[in-house]
């Protein structure tokens, strides 16, 4: 085993043991962990320096992590429950780092996470988890056109294939072919339509 890294503001060891299958350090730089240091009284979310991590079973956004035994706090949001997201002590940060559940689902940090405080990571996250686009179809003379609604609050990924065409059969307007061949040539703006 390695030598553990201490954390800088305390002597408390932060022992890594699957840093080779996450392909990065679990804990931030020494100068974030210094921001993470607890305050009397916490400060709001929109002005607390925080770390993201996530994992299969959802995401944690931190603001802070105890030098004395590096315990942590902050919002957890699990991706089955979205809804019951909430603010909190995390616990042992080691506990999470050890933690490998199925399918090799373990806790990683959001390399790619830049922001400005808790509330904008919370924000960013939360959007994930909006509601898919809605679907109206409408028939005319045997074309049916779908119409994806715009949501300007969420950030919009590609949509599912499988749910549009499981959504659209449902509406027993189309068949199976056609809500397939009308989904899979939905243009940019979010609209086809298919003869049947």
């Amino acid at each position: 085993m390695r030598i553990p890294r201490f954390h800088p503001l305390s002597d408390m060891p932060m022992f890594e043991g699957q840093r080779k299958l996450r392909g990065h350090a679990f804990y931030p730089t020494d100068r974030v962990l210094r921001t993470l240091a607890p305050r009397t009284p916490r400060l709001p979310a929109d002005e607390a320096p925080c770390i993201v991590f996530v994992s299969t079973i959802g995401h944690m956004v931190l603001t802070e992590i105890d030098p004395k035994d590096l315990s942590g706090y902050g919002w957890t949001c699990l991706s089955a429950f979205p809804d019951g997201a909430e603010w909190g002590d995390v616990g042992y940060m080691g506990d999470i780092e050890k933690h490998r559940g199925s399918l090799a689902s373990i806790w990683e940090r959001d390399l790619h996470s830049n922001d400005a405080n808790a509330a904008a990571a919370i924000k960013r996250i939360l959007a994930r988890y909006a509601p898919p686009p809605t679907v109206t179809v409408r028939g005319m003379d045997g074309v049916f056109v779908a119409e994806y609604s715009e949501r300007p609050d969420a950030v919009l990924g590609p949509f599912d294939t499988d749910e549009m065409v499981q959504s659209l059969t449902s509406s027993g307007l189309l068949g199976p072919t056609a809500a397939r061949t009308l989904v899979m040539n939905a243009d940019v703006r979010g609209s086809a339509s298919v003869r049947v």
